[in-house]
This record gives C-alpha cells, structure tokens and sequence, in this order.
C-alpha cells in the first residue's frame, strides 16, 4: 500500500510505501486525526523499511492511501 503526502506550496508529493496490512489505513488515518486534533506541530510518517517522514502540521494539504479497491483521501484547508 503507498501513502502520498500533499504538502502547500510543494508541486512534488512524498510517496512512502507501507505494509500491506488492510487495517493500516484505519490506525494511520485515527493516529493522523488525533495528532491534527491535539495540535501537532509535526506529523510523523513510517514507511514499511522503518524511514519516518516529518511534515510541519500547517503545510499538510492532504493524504491520500493507495492499494485498496477504494482509495480513500483525507483534505485539509486551513
């Protein structure tokens, strides 16, 4: 499964690979939300090889998970 990171005033996205765990999205999006709703400054992304992204929590645009049959993409405006 791919993790794609929209980032404000970046045209390139950062794609990670993740396992192919099918509960993963659910884990990834509610760890996501709690860390958005409890006012991170930083969001932390691990890909399947153990490399954790950072993403300043102002600049998130968007994630966005593939490899199901229904991608699902959760938006951010600020």
């Amino acid at each position: 499964m791919d993790l794609k990171i929209g980032v404000i005033n970046t045209t390139r996205e950062i794609e990670l690979e993740l396992g192919d765990d099918h509960d993963l999205i659910e884990s990834e999006t509610a760890k996501l939300e709690q860390a958005l709703a409890n006012g991170a400054r930083m969001i932390w992304f691990t890909d399947k090889k153990g490399r954790r992204v950072g993403v300043v929590a102002d600049k998130l645009a968007y994630v966005q998970f593939e490899g199901e049959p229904s991608s699902r993409m959760v938006g951010f405006s600020g």
